[in-house]
């Protein structure tokens, strides 16, 4: 420190004060550089690690600060470390070289090259007292030659392990027979999990620097989280004192008068290793023309960064906010999109949801949190299609009875079918927990294992969608779910755009909320590498966000993969609740349209449900339609045909095949084949044959077990 302010000169042109010419280096312009430069030399130091956004923490000229004091004032030969050599030689001829020329003390020191036995190359130069070696990582028998008592790595994030293993431990290799060594590693970091010099930083004591609000004198650090700003109105962006008690509205000029009063401090114990991490929003420098301060040009940048999309936005956060940047495996969904696709079921008279005509099977699901109970209700389709019915929260403690004694009677309830059918929630999957709430939860099941089963998270990677265990001290059976992999199926049906296979529904109203789809969406998914440089895919909330609804959906897909279906069985109870025989036409009304979904001609058949309640007029066509679904037999395609009629949508059977079915019959001059007469007030046999129920055994599972794939 005391040699760069004593006999240090900036070269012309090295920045905005010396651009008239060469000048005297001082911390003054970046306050923050005396501490780092004054303990390069603590003996206590083993290694120096420096993370700092580019332009702002003058990584380059501490380095060659240092490597001059090595030169001048204690001689001693040095060994820089470039990721190639090509960098090497660029350092060498630029930087290093206005270094010496723009310091008479070093360019004294530093024979000319124009010598023939001047020993001075690009790559090696020699002074009186040692000489200073440039290497490239990519070629690391450069190192063979060279050592020294200082090794300096640059930019090493971009270095990769070569034939002969880590660069930077056979950097540290070339300091060995010196006790003495200083040793500084310097980079921007790059991709979180293969980031060198982060994994470096995390190894030290993590110093970071403070700054004192002006208002209310507390030491905080400078985080984008406070930058606030208007995006319609950049140049009004200030920065917000994350003091509560104080919330000032800090403007850009505060921010550069804190710097001269801030200070270093360490957040983690100090083992040897001294890391310094600074990020963008302490540049001292001025503004870029066409900008009104230095806080309006970091928004405006960072929303053209993330306009552009993740390359850019990687860019501005590893050269900007200095910190790694999370690869994310997949895009999250937009909470706000989600909302504006809810879609109006429709209230029943106890103003419960209506089940829609695609959806056969109710379940449920709970998560147990402190202080309440969370519950969703989602109705399921053939096909995967889903329509969440209704958030609930039941508020009270899980370790009391209240809470509980309401969520029975919640799970009793009755829901109306668009066909008119009643349906009760099959099964619910009820969070078991983390061990705190865990046995409130299993009492409740054991008592309740016909319709209640007890489930519970897996966040291990490659995880089975559901795999089974049995708890043997309450003997009932846990599901553990692989959330990774059912959190990844979520969001992927979150993206569709065409309701139908796959595709996720949501009721207006009952929970449906802004907060709820904020939630839905609060995890993301990043590639992360482990030790053993393995890639993995992590599910990570934001600090401070809620995750229940996200939580809820995946136990209630995954327990749809936990029951067995049989869909056409579904659709017969279905109707046999509905009390739909057959369609009777009674009336012939031409003044109203036929109500089946697009057709536009003159309904003249009024069709009834065998209680005598019209539910349609329909054309001879797409009578033809609904009197040959129920012929067939097929319960699914009588759903359907019943949706159409309703204005609903058909997702198998279709207007234009039925059409063309009808079109084929035998010309109605033909004579016909008799039929046998219906029985008044009787279910087809079709209806009753075959039908089953699930059976459970006694400790909460289906015998039939679970098949099927996510």
């Amino acid at each position: 420190m005391e040699w760069a302010e004593k006999f240090r000169w900036l070269e012309k042109g090295v920045s905005a004060k010396s651009m008239s010419g060469r000048r005297h280096f001082s911390t003054k312009d970046a306050p923050y550089q005396r501490t780092i430069l004054e303990g390069l030399t603590d003996k206590s130091v083993q290694l120096t690690i420096l993370v700092g956004a580019s332009q702002t923490l003058g990584k380059t000229e501490i380095m060659n600060n240092l490597l001059g004091y090595a030169m001048h004032w204690k001689p001693q030969s040095s060994v820089v470390m470039y990721p190639t050599i090509e960098a090497a030689e660029k350092y060498s001829k630029k930087k290093f070289m206005g270094l010496v020329n723009a310091t008479p003390e070093l360019s004294a020191l530093l024979k000319s090259s124009k010598s023939r036995d001047s020993g001075n190359t690009i790559l090696v130069k020699d002074f009186t007292g040692g000489s200073v070696y440039f290497v490239g990582a990519n070629s690391p028998s450069g190192l063979r030659g060279a050592s020294g008592s200082l090794v300096i790595g640059d930019e090493i994030d971009a270095m990769d392990d070569g034939a002969e293993g880590d660069p930077i431990e056979l950097l540290f290799k070339r300091v060995e027979q010196f006790p003495e060594a200083i040793k500084l590693l310097l980079s921007t970091p790059t991709v979180k999990g293969k980031s060198r010099i982060w994994k470096y930083y995390e190894e030290s004591d993590q110093q970071k620097f403070f700054v004192p609000c002006p208002k209310c004198g507390r030491f905080h650090t400078l985080e984008w989280e406070n930058v606030k700003f208007d995006e319609e109105h950049t140049e009004d962006a200030y920065l917000l004192c994350p003091n509560p008690d104080c919330q000032a509205h800090l403007t850009d000029q505060d921010r550069v008068n804190m710097l001269p009063l801030g200070e270093w401090r360490a957040t983690k114990p100090f083992k040897g290793t001294r890391g310094y991490h600074l990020n963008g929003i302490y540049t001292p420098w001025k503004c870029h023309r066409g900008y009104k301060n230095r806080l309006h040009e970091m928004v405006d940048v960072f929303l053209k960064a993330k306009k552009k999309g993740s390359a850019a936005l990687k860019v501005w956060v590893n050269t900007f906010l200095s910190e790694c940047y999370e690869d994310q495996a997949e895009e999250t969904p937009d909470p706000t999109g989600l909302l504006k696709r809810v879609e109006d079921l429709g209230d029943d008279a106890n103003k419960l949801p209506i089940v829609p005509f695609g959806a056969q099977v109710l379940l449920g699901s709970v998560d147990c949190q402190s202080n309440r109970l969370e519950v969703n209700i989602c109705a399921h389709g053939p096909a995967d299609e889903v329509w969440s019915l209704e958030k609930l929260v039941i508020p009270g403690n899980p370790f009391e009875r209240e809470c509980w004694d309401t969520l029975d009677t919640l799970l009793a309830r009755e829901y109306t079918h668009a066909s008119g059918a009643k349906l009760k929630i099959r099964m619910t999957a009820i969070d078991i927990g983390d061990g705190q709430r865990t046995e409130p939860v299993r009492k409740y099941i054991r008592q309740r294992t016909s319709y209640c089963l007890a489930v519970a998270g897996s966040n291990q990677p490659g995880a089975p969608v559901v795999s089974m265990t049995v708890n043997k001290k309450s003997r009932i059976r846990v599901y553990r779910i692989g959330t990774d992999t059912v959190k990844s199926a979520i969001y992927s049906r979150l993206k569709l755009e065409n309701p139908g296979l796959g595709y996720i529904h949501f009721g207006s109203g009952h929970g449906h909320d802004s907060d709820h789809f904020k939630q839905l969406t609060s995890e993301a998914c990043f590639l992360e590498v482990d030790r053993n440089g393995k890639e993995l895919r992590r599910w990570r909330k934001a600090a401070g966000a809620r995750n229940e609804a996200l939580d809820l959906m995946v136990y209630n897909l995954a327990l749809r993969e936990i029951i067995p279906v049989s869909w056409t069985q579904e659709a017969k109870n279905i109707l046999m609740s509905a009390g739909l025989e057959q369609l009777k036409g009674v009336d012939f009304m031409k003044a109203k349209n036929c109500t089946w979904k697009g057709c536009s001609e003159p309904g003249i058949n009024v069709k009834t449900d065998r209680k005598g309640k019209a539910w349609g007029y329909f054309c001879d066509e797409h009578t033809q339609v609904i009197a040959d679904a129920l012929a067939s037999g097929d319960a699914i395609k009588t759903l359907e045909a019943m949706a159409c009629a309703h204005g609903g949508k058909a997702r198998q059977a279709k207007p234009e095949t039925k059409k063309e079915s009808t079109q084929a019959q035998p010309d109605q001059t033909q004579e016909k084949p008799p039929q046998q007469p219906a029985k008044a007030q009787s279910l087809p046999s079709w209806m009753t044959s075959g039908s089953r129920r699930q059976t459970f055994s006694r400790h909460g599972g289906f015998r039939s077990g679970f098949k099927g794939s996510f």
